[in-house]
């Protein structure tokens, strides 16, 4: 059905007979007549990094919320008006050879970065033109990270801009759980996190082509 009809978007299970949700996957993202077409996984297996690698566009665990998913199926459909071409991701790092490193990685894997120095940039930088996703440091001057996560949560012009969050700072509990609640992703440069960083982009940005000869 799907290739005869190419629906803009395809929300699937994983539990499922006679043929299970992740074969289904594998089949679409093979077949080159489905593999354009973004697929939804919903289901109550939490297995997201499974999904990802199998080429899943976005990873609901049940029980869903009707606002997420809505809000999944629309990013697949906007991304599949611009599959294929660069993505503008906004680096937000102080330490200037980190900042370099993270630029060059988006560019081996296809994205398009810009950078920021400071707080008050990325601020200006957001304000001027919304990026696809920002990668955020926490500790940074003239503006923190904090500050500028709570300030983009609070406007309906960021509320949804996927945030992936790497700092080395040694985070309380009660800040886990915040940047948890507000951010996409949470990653400690003290810990390896250049090949989840990556895989959660490819999840976060389905569509832009594997890493460049």
């Amino acid at each position: 059905m799907a290739a005869e009809l190419q629906p803009s978007a395809v929300t699937m299970d994983i539990v499922m007979g006679p043929v299970n949700g992740w074969d289904l996957l594998s089949s679409f993202k093979t077949d080159p007549r489905t593999t354009g077409i973004p697929v939804v996984l919903v289901t109550i297996i939490d297995q997201p990094s499974t999904g990802a690698s199998l080429g899943a566009d976005e990873y609901i665990v049940k029980p869903v919320n009707k606002a997420t998913l809505l809000a999944a199926v629309q990013r697949c459909m906007n991304q599949r008006k611009t599959i294929g071409q660069p993505r503008p991701i906004l680096v937000v790092e102080d330490d200037a050879p980190t900042r370099e490193f993270i630029s060059e990685l988006l560019s081996k894997h296809g994205y398009l970065p810009a950078t920021a120095a400071d707080g008050a940039e990325a601020r200006a930088s957001v304000a001027a033109s919304v990026p696809e996703l920002v990668i955020l440091d926490l500790i940074l001057p003239k503006v923190s990270g904090f500050q500028l996560l709570a300030e983009w949560r609070t406007h309906t012009r960021t509320a949804d801009l996927p945030i992936f969050v790497l700092t080395s700072k040694d985070l309380t509990l009660e800040e886990q759980d915040y940047i948890r609640t507000h951010a996409a992703l949470l990653l400690q440069k003290q810990r390896p996190w250049q090949e989840t960083l990556v895989a959660q982009l490819r999840r976060a940005l389905p569509g832009v082509l594997s890493e460049k000869s």
